[in-house]
């Protein structure tokens, strides 16, 4: 049986040798037990849900959540989003080296901390506190708060009880589902009744494992949307304690490959992707390894079977594109720029410089979208007309004169939107986005014209404009033109490869859109993240290649 192993710290412990006596087993406990306490004591008492909250948990967990439901939500504004301050914690996660998939028998995922929580092996699960209380038996008012946050998990039957949630973590992951589907998702007609989109936050109510992950996801996300750095102690807590769940889960045969085993596993590389981590390859091969032992991607279930199997392939898919970089679950295929639906035509689909629909549909812009149309079909026409290039010479060779005319069209139109080169962001949500739209086409015409990688430093500034831009931008606007928004985050998260800080905004952008968007037009989501990653690997390719035909123009719009 194949074994996986997560290693939440460094070196064997003492206490797992058979060698060593008894006496010196308790001491090295003793020890542990003291530099915990001590560690925990300098720090400020932090604030526990009021009694009347605990009292109500039950009720909440009962109620099921619905994106029809839940309130209009955005992520909170504090800082820390209902956690503590605590700006006093020297605990600060640092990534561990990691093993990736050796010889096709074992797999180790890894994460340290400069303060590690030690795991004792005879606990059923870590704890933060040292008087060994749990939120089941305190008592309901205090004239101190104890130095407690989170739930301490005593036992099995504490883990399979949903009991256990706090009300504080119950608002977390309720947040994060009302920000999700508040903020992107489309009523559609035929929508079938199991809903996949509700398929995590059903789970998170009665299992650990998946709640945990997903909260971790949310610390992640969190950070990106405030543009805060990620050092909070409660990355610590969920990260420690979503690993030793999902570690039980994979020592056991009955749960080492089962749904939500891998629902947790894949939200913990959705929290390394956003995060950029360099652990993300280490999660993306656990995932295909344990996709593997089911018998592959296409032998899951319809339904949540195959919403899981497309969240992998989503991870994979986002890591690649911001990252430049060939993904680990599929190859990449040639693309696919037209699409033709005979039986099926769907009107409600916003048009894409990656990919178009053969229908009226395009032939005349998205209201919204009206002062930006003939940017985008430009964008496309180039990307096109690059298309031809790379898989028909002849015909390349026939049109290279009317190529090179239409080329320069396209940045005489550029060169006559960036009129105004101020750097203030606009007052107009239409503005914005025609502001975005411009931004995105120059990198994209730098890309299919010039054969610039998109994380070239030519790119640098407009990426960083089109980051500040985009961020004042209401979520909702995108509705009208989910498709548009995706190619300005793929474009801009290439872009920003090498500046993590922009780079994190991107990539939690481009999540939410699978999440909210993808999973149900998961077929036309997939090809234009394909046609993007081919469009880079092209780029890679060619990229001692660059066509010194169009250096000229750009510079008029440099």
């Amino acid at each position: 049986m194949v074994k996986f192993t997560f290693v939440t710290h460094k070196g064997a412990r003492p206490e797992q040798s058979g060698l060593v006596k008894a006496h010196v087993m308790r001491e090295s406990q003793r020890k542990r037990r003291e530099a915990r306490q001590q560690r925990h004591n300098h720090r400020r008492p932090d604030t526990l849900p009021r009694g009347d909250d605990l009292t109500h948990r039950s009720a909440h967990l009962q109620a099921p959540l619905s994106s029809r439901q839940l309130s209009d939500n955005t992520v909170s504004k504090s800082r820390y989003g209902g956690i503590p301050d605590d700006s006093e914690s020297t605990e600060i996660f640092d990534p561990s080296r990691t093993t990736a998939l050796e010889n096709g028998t074992e797999l180790t995922w890894g994460g340290t901390q400069k303060s590690t929580t030690v795991h004792e092996p005879h606990r059923k699960c870590p704890s933060l506190d040292d008087a060994g209380h749990s939120f089941s038996n305190l008592p309901y008012t205090f004239t101190q708060p104890p130095h407690l946050l989170y739930p301490t998990l005593q036992g099995e039957s504490d883990l399979l009880d949903p009991c256990w949630i706090t009300q504080d973590l119950f608002k977390r992951v309720k947040e994060l589902v009302s920000h999700y589907t508040s903020s992107l998702y489309i009523e559609r007609p035929g929508l079938p009744a199991a809903n996949p989109l509700h398929y995590w936050q059903d789970q998170a109510l009665v299992n650990p494992k998946v709640l945990l992950s997903t909260s971790l996801f949310y610390c992640a996300y969190r950070d990106a949307m405030r543009g805060l750095v990620s050092h909070d102690r409660d990355h610590e807590y969920f990260k420690d304690r979503s690993l030793y769940l999902i570690n039980r889960a994979l020592r056991n045969s009955e749960t080492i490959v089962s749904d939500d085993t891998i629902a947790a596993v894949i939200s913990m590389c959705m929290y390394e992707n956003v995060r950029g981590s360099n652990l993300v390859p280490t999660h993306l091969h656990g995932i295909r390894h344990m996709l593997d032992m089911r018998g592959g991607i296409n032998n899951f279930p319809s339904g949540q079977g195959q919403f899981i199997c497309e969240m992998a392939i989503l991870q994979d898919m986002m890591h690649a594109s911001c990252s430049n970089m060939l993904p680990t679950m599929f190859d990449i295929t040639g693309p696919i720029l037209r699409d033709v639906r005979l039986n099926n035509i769907e009107n409600w689909y916003p048009q894409s410089p990656l990919r178009v629909l053969n229908d009226a549909e395009f032939v005349r812009p998205i209201t919204e979208l009206q002062s930006s149309f003939n940017v985008l079909k430009d964008a496309f026409d180039a990307f096109e007309m690059m298309c031809i290039e790379a898989f028909d010479a002849d015909t390349a060779a026939e049109e290279t004169q009317p190529f090179r005319l239409r080329r320069e069209q396209f940045w005489a139109r550029l060169r006559i939107g960036n009129g105004d080169s101020s750097h203030e962001i606009p007052s107009t949500t239409e503005v914005k986005v025609e502001k975005a739209v411009l931004l995105t086409a120059r990198i994209h015409l730098r890309a299919v014209t010039m054969r610039v990688q998109h994380e070239d430093d030519l790119n640098a500034d407009d990426m960083k404009r089109l980051f500040a831009i985009i961020r004042e931008i209401d979520l909702k606007f995108w509705k009208v033109a989910h498709y548009v928004y995706l190619w300005i985050l793929l474009t801009g998260g290439a872009a920003a490869r090498i500046h993590p800080h922009h780079r994190s905004h991107f990539v939690s952008e481009i999540l939410r859109l699978g999440l909210s968007i993808g999973l149900f037009d998961w077929r036309s989501f997939r090809q234009i993240l394909g046609n993007f990653l081919w469009l880079q690997q092209f780029l890679r390719r060619k990229g001692s290649e660059r066509s010194p035909v169009f250096f000229h123009e750009s510079a008029h719009v440099n």
